[in-house]
């Protein structure tokens, strides 16, 4: 059975000594396609393909060292595939393009033709084959009609990091100190720094592994109650009333805490394993440490402490998060524009900003 693709193929160069190959194939026994290889300086070489089929297609019938899935989207005179993105302007019609627009379409399209040519090709063109095997007893051939340059190009081929020994090869290892430090119950130091805290960030994951991050706020030592040296309660209060966080919890309880005391740049983290508790039917006993002007919590989410630590403050540094100076709050559009434009259309941004005022701070608790 002969199977028949028709569409274009680039190469690509760079300075760096990566190359890039191009597949566009317009009308496949597959349907309409792109895929890519990318052969790093070293030699690696990486196939990018659409799906399973595609990848299996192309991998069987050329040698890899990685095959990844990825969306792959022409755009134009180019391509966008994972960690890929290539531009092309195409040049002039080489002279071997010349030659092949004489050859007949039913002569171009023979596989004796190919066969004829393999050699020629083999030596006009270092790298190029039109005839050969592609593997499980199948022969490819290639009926190549023109041939154009590229008269200049733009490739991006990031190089990502796949397991830990690549990680551990560009970060370095961690100081033994460093590694110590967590511990699976909170020391008084900790137990200072929550009781100090007014704001938090809860992460959690859902069991399909996507991801939520809900940032949390109070008056210190309202917004978390130390229960014992295991467990912590966080408190929560009306809000917007979609609970991706906390729909999270239910399906995967761990979660992460991340700790903030204004003005200082080191942080307090937090994970453990989280349940959701009522306040309105046998409330926990200690709620009263959490009420707020004089306003219980809507729920509490009661988290059992696995691992703690303190964080270093160079990110706080590095971004002059607590500098007057850097804060820039006009640079994006004000909260009432940014939920006309996504959130609230139907309203005016006169009626919005109302809504956001003085009566919005009301409304906390």
């Amino acid at each position: 059975m002969i199977q028949r693709f028709d569409g274009h193929i680039v190469g690509l160069g760079t300075t760096s000594g990566t190359r890039v190959v191009v597949g566009m194939w317009d009308r496949s026994p597959y349907g309409r396609f792109a895929d890519a290889m990318v052969e790093r300086p070293d030699g690696h070489r990486v196939l990018l393909a659409p799906d399973e089929r595609i990848a299996d297609l192309v991998s069987t019938t050329y040698t890899f060292d990685d095959v990844r899935i990825v969306p792959v989207a022409l755009a134009g005179w180019g391509i966008d595939a994972g960690p890929l993105s290539a531009r092309w302007t195409p040049g002039t019609r080489a002279p071997i393009g010349w030659l092949l627009q004489a050859v007949p379409t039913p002569l171009a399209h023979r596989e004796a033709w190919a066969r004829f040519c393999d050699p020629i090709a083999r030596r006009v063109m270092p790298g190029v084959r039109t005839h050969g095997s592609a593997g499980r007893g199948r022969t490819e051939w290639y009926a190549a009609s023109d041939a154009w340059g590229v008269e200049s190009a733009y490739v991006v081929a990031m190089a990502e990091i796949h397991d830990v020994d690549e990680l551990r090869e560009v970060l370095g290892t961690p100081l033994p100190r460093t590694v110590a430090k967590d511990r699976d119950r909170l020391h008084p130091l900790h137990v200072a720094w929550l009781e100090a805290s007014p704001f938090c960030l809860l992460s959690t994951s859902a069991s399909d592994g996507s991801c939520d991050v809900s940032p949390k706020g109070d008056p210190a030592g309202s917004l978390v109650h130390v229960v014992d040296e295991h467990t912590i309660a966080l408190a929560e209060r009306p809000g917007n009333r979609r609970a991706d966080g906390y729909l999270n919890v239910l399906a995967n309880p761990h979660v992460g805490l991340l700790f903030v005391v204004p003005g200082r740049g080191d942080t307090l983290r937090v994970n453990g394993r989280a349940r959701l508790l009522r306040t309105d039917d046998a409330p926990p006993s200690y709620l009263e440490h959490l009420e707020v002007k004089g306003h219980r919590p809507v729920l509490v989410c009661e988290v059992q402490v696995e691992q703690v630590f303190f964080h270093c403050a160079k990110a706080f540094l590095r971004s002059e998060l607590w500098e007057p100076s850097t804060w820039r709050p006009d640079a994006v559009p004000s909260r009432p524009e940014i939920a006309h434009a996504l959130e609230r259309s139907d309203q005016t941004l006169e009626e919005i900003a109302a809504y956001y005022g003085d009566a919005y701070r009301s409304q906390l608790y």
